[in-house]
């Protein structure tokens, strides 16, 4: 089964088709067009052939993701408060009755006032998609902070325990883990497949991301963890890994 954002992309993909198909019924496809469709072996529908189950399809997406653009949606396929046929009101449900009206010998409108109310509909349901797309990624935002709290939270039961070490090494794992996730979002590359927080540290600084108060924040945060990690001159105290979650919860709700 496919995922939503593959559907509406999909969705996208065959309107853009349909609205080429018009245009080839139209006779104004640009022959760079034509051409490229011939190169990439796309294959244009027939326009009223696709043309119904697209746009019922279509209309649900755009009722859930982009309520407030249905009314025009709608309009762009019929208008049934219109009180005269003309470029404006033209629809395509006119065009796929091939409508036409006339004042004696001369054309008023004809097929070619469709093409835009279908490149209109395009548009909106690209805007869909991009308010989808949003939707989408503040869930995953959302679900990423809760995984990330209940990490912390975690590591605080360990620490009433007195499991001070087990405590300092989750929140050790929880900050390297945020780190990695804003260096991935903000396009900055790492050397290795699971890099040291001091490496996502100087990434991010170099990357503009940190300032300076910030950077150092972590590099004592490293220290702090490594602490943890490893046995050294001292065992961490209770206030060393109680710091380490506190500035380790910091850093994820002020470092995105």
């Amino acid at each position: 089964m496919s995922a939503p954002a593959e559907d509406l992309e999909r969705l996208v993909d065959e309107g853009e088709l349909l609205y080429y198909s018009m245009a080839r019924e139209l006779g104004v496809l640009p022959p760079e067009l034509i051409e490229r469709l011939k190169e990439e072996r796309l294959e244009l529908p027939t326009f009223r052939d696709g043309y119904d189950p697209w746009y019922s399809t279509a209309l649900r997406v755009v009722s859930r993701a982009l309520p407030d653009r249905l009314d025009d949606f709608v309009a762009q396929y019929k208008n049934d408060k219109r009180r005269q046929i003309d470029y404006l009101t033209y629809t395509i449900s006119d065009y796929l009755l091939d409508l036409k009206t006339t004042r004696g010998e001369a054309i008023i409108v004809d097929a070619r006032a469709g093409l835009p109310k279908m490149q209109r509909q395009v548009e909106i349901v690209k805007a869909a998609r991009q308010c989808f797309a949003s939707w989408l990624l503040n869930v995953e935002q959302l679900l990423r902070a809760d995984l990330l709290d209940a990490q912390l939270e975690a590591a605080a039961g360990l620490l009433k325990q007195g499991l001070l070490r087990g405590a300092g090494a989750i929140g050790g794992v929880v900050l390297a883990q945020h780190l990695g996730h804003v260096c991935a979002a903000h396009g900055l590359r790492v050397r290795r497949k699971s890099p040291p927080i001091a490496e996502l540290n100087e990434s991010l600084k170099d990357g503009g991301v940190l300032a300076t108060p910030q950077w150092r924040l972590v590099q004592h945060l490293a220290d702090l963890r490594a602490l943890c990690d490893q046995k050294g001159e001292r065992e961490p105290t209770k206030e060393d890994v109680t710091e380490l979650l506190a500035g380790v919860a910091k850093l994820i709700k002020t470092v995105s």
